[in-house]
């Protein structure tokens, strides 16, 4: 029945939306309809087979997203024994098993002695905030939405192309008192260049050089980004420049998302993010490596386990541990994407990712973890509950949060 219909794909537009307690709600409504004594029973098996035949797996996640294991097990295991994938490019079993695992970690993981809030409404908007870099206690660098705070009320702006898109640029807020000041956009107009969105900026270790990436939306709604380099002096940006081929691939691959790693004798090792060929699947980490001299070397694929057939996002590399932080959908966890550690060994390959459990890991997406020197605290992208909500849906907008061990 058309009820039937729009119910499901309501569902999946609130899950799509990451309003995961309402998609519960429709979902939950969906599975409990029986057919009717005028509904024909045969037409309603071929719709489940053909039009439903991956709610399951939707609803599975919902529920895994929600904190639900025991019920999200069972959609997801009976669909992973009923589906069968038409081709080998549909992976949606794989995804369901690996669901299941992150469900049954989910119910023994454990907790760490971490306290986290919101890192205030200075920096956090009902949009997507990301990207935090404190270079000190009282500085931070961070990405957001451009907003016209000229006018009454705060206003978008969008770049016209196409499509008209948003664009992010790269903010900078000081502390005062417990609280960030509101942000404001760096004075750089190469940096925050108009033609293209902004953001990822990371400083290597020595606070000389700025890693950041542009990028622009194309035309299959991916955005395509290149990774960029500036001077940095006492707060001052100057020199940008764009890192060359085959670094940034032209036109067709995706890099963003830097971290600077500095090793004893001046080179910079910088980890990235891309979905370039030669990975395991989907976005992997990379790396590439910018001598004393200033010449590039690479890029690599990283070695390891932490690069998955999912989505492997936003590392950061703590220099003092020698521990590399990311985020991954590809590793079992608590739903979304849920941070990961992995530490160099002596020989140079990576120990097994552990997942850094609640409460730094939510059932929402949680990314671009990191930390400060003294290793106390830190920073987090989330969108769990506690962010500023986005046209009422509590989970739909990115904040960011800080951390800190107690």
């Amino acid at each position: 029945s058309g009820n039937r219909y729009a119910t499901f794909w309501l569902a999946m537009s609130l899950l799509q939306a990451r309003d995961y307690a309402n998609a519960e709600v429709f979902f939950h409504k969906f599975y409990d309809m029986k057919p009717g004594k005028k509904d024909n029973k045969k037409k309603w098996d071929e719709e489940d087979s053909k039009l439903f035949n991956k709610g399951g797996y939707y609803y599975g996640q919902t529920l895994h997203r929600n904190g639900k294991y025991d019920e999200a097990i069972q959609y997801l295991s009976k669909f992973a024994k009923s589906y069968t994938p038409k081709d080998e490019k549909d992976n949606s079993k794989k995804m369901a098993e690996l669901e299941i695992a992150g469900c049954e970690f989910a119910k023994k993981a454990p907790k760490s002695k971490v306290k986290i809030f919101s890192a205030g409404t200075g920096v956090n908007k009902s949009y997507t905030e990301s990207a935090p870099f404190g270079t000190d206690e009282n500085t931070l660098y961070y990405t957001s939405l451009k907003i016209d705070g000229l006018s009454s009320g705060d206003t978008l702006v969008f770049v016209d192309g196409p499509k008209s898109k948003r664009v992010y640029q790269i903010m900078q807020s000081t502390k005062a008192g417990a609280d960030w000041s509101k942000g404001k956009a760096v004075e750089n107009k190469d940096i925050n260049d108009a033609a293209f969105t902004s953001g990822n900026g990371k400083f290597n270790k020595a606070l000389t050089r700025f890693y950041f990436t542009k990028c622009l939306e194309v035309d299959d709604d991916r955005p395509l980004c290149n990774l960029f380099v500036a001077d940095y002096n006492n707060g001052t940006f100057s020199n940008v420049t764009r890192i060359p081929d085959p670094i940034n691939e032209k036109e067709r691959y995706t890099a963003t998302q830097p971290t600077v790693r500095t090793s004893d004798d001046g080179m910079e090792i910088v980890y990235f993010v891309s979905d370039r060929p030669g990975g395991a699947g989907g976005m992997d980490i990379w790396y590439f490596m910018r001598t004393q001299n200033g010449e590039y070397k690479g890029p690599q694929v990283l070695k390891g386990a932490m690069n998955t057939t999912g989505d492997e996002a936003t590392p950061y590399f703590d220099d003092s541990t020698k521990t590399l932080y990311f985020s991954s959908n590809g590793l079992p966890g608590f739903g979304g994407y849920d941070v990961y550690k992995t530490t160099e060994n002596a020989d140079l390959s990576w120990s097994e990712p552990v997942n850094m459990g609640t409460p730094v890991n939510s059932g929402a997406d949680d990314l671009y973890y990191s930390r400060s020197n003294d290793q106390t605290n830190g920073f987090l992208v989330s969108n769990r509950e506690g962010s500023v909500p986005l046209n009422g849906i509590k989970t739909a907008s990115d904040d960011i949060f800080s951390w800190t061990n107690y």
